[in-house]
């Protein structure tokens, strides 16, 4: 591919005359967007309940980012698509269940892990019940801290415990019943 070649060949000039570690980011949500290998929706992915899959999808995106010279991948998504008429989530997410999004998204991010990215879940808490596409107007979620806790946040402890998540995307978000502000 020859838009990867001429990216990698800037990318390591730029990492050959750091004087320090620099994170090279994309967004992954669909893979490696200029990669060989062309990834489904995570939603695809979810409806199987394969974490082997879910690895797989992991493991093939890290694998084509790295040779093009990034270390830091911001996905998999794991708000909760609660909501039909989230436009701004749906098919980007593993499906409506929490436990199912966990498990999923914790078994993508062992398969970046495992082949040297750095991972951002987002988006943090989560923005599944909105209709509001956080790229155009505000997102306001309706939980107080118990829901937001054991449903949005859910994937979020999981993957910490269960894949040792590194990082977390910080999602456009207020919650009113916990900071009106």
């Amino acid at each position: 591919n020859y838009y990867v070649k001429n990216e990698r060949v800037i990318l390591d000039k730029i990492l050959a005359t750091a004087d320090y570690p620099i994170l090279i980011c994309e967004d992954m949500e669909y893979g490696y967007p200029k990669g060989d290998v062309s990834m489904p929706y995570q939603m695809a992915i979810g409806s199987t309940g394969s974490e082997e899959l879910a690895y797989e999808y992991g493991r093939i995106t890290a694998i084509e980012a790295k040779n093009a010279g990034y270390n830091v991948v911001f996905g998999p998504i794991v708000d909760i698509a609660e909501n039909p008429k989230a436009c701004c989530v749906g098919s980007r997410s593993y499906g409506g269940n929490k436990e199912i999004v966990a498990r999923m998204a914790a078994a993508t991010i062992r398969g970046y892990q495992d082949n040297g990215m750095i991972v951002t879940a987002k988006h943090f808490p989560g923005f599944g019940e909105s209709e509001v596409d956080n790229h155009i107007g505000m997102v306001y979620l309706s939980g107080d801290e118990k829901k937001i806790l054991e449903h949005e946040m859910y994937p979020y402890t999981y993957t910490m415990k269960n894949a040792d998540l590194s990082g977390v995307m910080m999602g456009h978000i207020m919650i009113p019943k916990i900071d009106p502000v």
